[in-house]
């Protein structure tokens, strides 16, 4: 398998440049090779059992032209990139409309529908977008959301697309010419305020592509190899950069085929074993909770590892228990990035994999990215922009240009025996800072804690706080809490022996979270400090009021 995907890399390396504008480049691809397979998608939105439609590129060129035309018939051709939002599920639709947008001169603005009125109200007016695509059937977003926009298209559905003829729609323009354009627009977590826009023009595209095809140093494989050209499941949320990066870069640049998931219902472990059932990967792209869901599930990670060769994760970290059981069945690769950023691309020894090495990362010299020391053995992962005529801009100083040093905020801490192996530890505004001004990072402690079994989610709190306290998330809420807290009680005690006193956790400085009042996640199901801190700011001034 690995050297089937190597030559579906390498054929596509050579069918198109990295420069060459994506929706030209397939284009070129169903004109070269019109049988290549770019994805497979269910029939049904529910269900896995009714088969799936093997997507050409010829397929994907000829509905891209018919979204196009349609666009076009609706609104006329923009000469301004004017953004258009989309909101609906992970399915093929979302591409169409990004693709078929920018032939007709729009930019798109993937936009979530977890956040409120108020925040969407103000992330689509600092874009300047009145009008919003939607699949047909039930609405993706709630009435006061939708009722934001002038003007609300219903986009037409896949059948439609793929069931007719149409003419080309072209798009002759050049790199040059567009390459500060927007192509489309995502945005931040908002777990700080509102979102705010991230804008990924065609440059911002380029320079991902040349960063993937960058050749290894001597003596290493590229890790993206585990996966580049081969079949692919992606579970990220459609409205988060992983879809974009892995449905359209990996696929039209590197050679990858997509199988979609079932896009009627939210993406699960049960689904996940389903898919890989009826069509056998080379790698799944997957977001922590799965990974932990997974490794407390033995019979669904069984399955995944006889149909799967390689599992991916991005957004956040995951234990080191649920990492190990992983890694035990299949090889278990950790990546590193943003939205900003992309995911890194990473080396790893030639010869044999090792898995006990699966929460280090060795990045690829070319990206110019070194670790700066912060406190203790944590070091900030900093860009510097490449400057020599042969090396490539990388695709976080095109959203970032005014400055050639770019910090990430991304805190790791080296092998103790390799240097260039780095553990991720966690974001620097993790750090606590107690009113004593003594500072404390809490992610080893949150991580040891939360290998308890019965954990969901643990989370350190001390900000302007005399000392430490612990909310828990349980997996069962009607579990006996006292017994639960005896059967915890040894985990604490480990993760308190390497801290300071004023961030050691004792037993009445441990709140387990209402079943009502979950902690604040994320898109991608991680756990938002600051937003869980607002939901039990007060059940948290009184725990310190009594104890502390």
């Amino acid at each position: 398998m690995a050297t089937e995907r190597l030559n579906k890399f390498q054929n596509a390396v050579q069918a198109v440049g990295s420069e060459q504008l994506l929706p030209n480049a397939i284009d070129h691809i169903a004109k070269t090779d019109p049988g290549r397979l770019y994805a497979e998608i269910p029939l049904s939105t529910m269900t896995f059992d009714a088969g799936f439609r093997s997507v050409s590129y010829a397929d994907l060129a000829n509905a891209v032209n018919g979204m196009a035309w349609w666009i076009h018939r609706a609104l006329g051709s923009s000469s301004t990139c004017e953004p258009l939002c989309y909101m609906g599920p992970n399915d093929l639709t979302r591409n169409l409309v990004l693709l078929g947008n920018c032939k007709a001169g729009y930019s798109t603005l993937m936009m979530t529908p977890r956040f409120n009125a108020i925040a969407h109200d103000n992330f689509i007016k600092q874009c300047n977008c009145n009008k919003i695509i939607m699949p047909q059937g039930p609405e993706s977003a709630d009435e006061s959301i939708i009722f934001l926009y002038d003007e609300v298209l219903r986009a037409p559905t896949l059948e439609e697309l793929f069931s007719e003829k149409f003419p080309h729609f072209t798009f002759e323009k050049s790199f040059q010419e567009v390459k500060t354009e927007p192509l489309v627009i995502l945005h931040t977590s908002g777990t700080t305020g509102f979102p705010k826009p991230i804008i990924w023009t065609h440059e911002y595209v380029a320079g991902y592509v040349k960063e993937r095809r960058l050749d290894p140093p001597k003596g290493f494989e590229s890790t993206d190899r585990l996966m580049l050209g081969g079949k692919l499941i992606c579970s990220f949320p459609p409205a988060h950069a992983g879809p974009t990066w892995v449905t359209l870069l990996f696929t039209v640049y590197c050679g990858s085929t997509m199988v979609y998931l079932l896009s009627g219902i939210l993406p699960t472990v049960s689904m996940l074993v389903d898919c890989v059932q009826h069509k056998k990967v080379d790698a799944l792209m997957l977001v922590p909770p799965q990974i932990e869901e997974l490794a407390i599930n033995s019979e669904a990670l069984q399955t995944i590892s006889q149909n799967g060769e390689t599992m991916f994760y991005a957004g956040g970290d995951v234990t080191i228990a649920a990492g190990d059981t992983i890694s035990s069945k299949m090889k278990l690769v950790t990546t590193c990035g943003s939205t900003e950023q992309g995911f890194w691309h990473t080396i790893h020894p030639t010869g044999t994999w090792n898995p006990k090495m699966w929460k280090y990362m060795r990045v690829h010299p070319a990206q110019n990215l070194t670790f700066r020391h912060q406190s203790e053995d944590l070091f900030e992962a900093t860009y510097t922009l490449n400057e020599s005529p042969d090396g490539y801009k990388q695709s976080i100083f095109t959203i970032f240009p005014e400055n050639p040093v770019y910090p990430t905020g991304d805190l790791f801490s080296p092998h103790a025996d390799d240097p260039e192996l780095w553990q991720f530890r966690g974001r620097a505004d993790d750090m606590q800072s107690f009113i004593t001004a003594e500072k404390f990072y809490p992610t080893q402690m949150e991580r040891i804690i939360g290998a308890h079994p019965g954990v969901a989610a643990v989370l350190f709190v001390g900000t302007r706080r005399p000392k430490g306290a612990l909310l828990v998330e349980l997996r069962n809420p009607s579990e006996d809490k006292a017994a639960f807290l005896e059967s915890l009680w040894p985990l604490v005690e480990e993760a308190n022996k390497p801290v300071p006193y004023t961030a050691k956790i004792t037993k009445d400085m441990i709140l387990i979270t209402d079943e009502a009042l979950p902690m604040a996640r994320s898109v991608k199901g991680t756990i938002e400090r600051r937003g869980t801190v607002r939901l039990y700011e007060h059940k948290l001034d009184v725990l310190y009021a009594v104890h502390a």
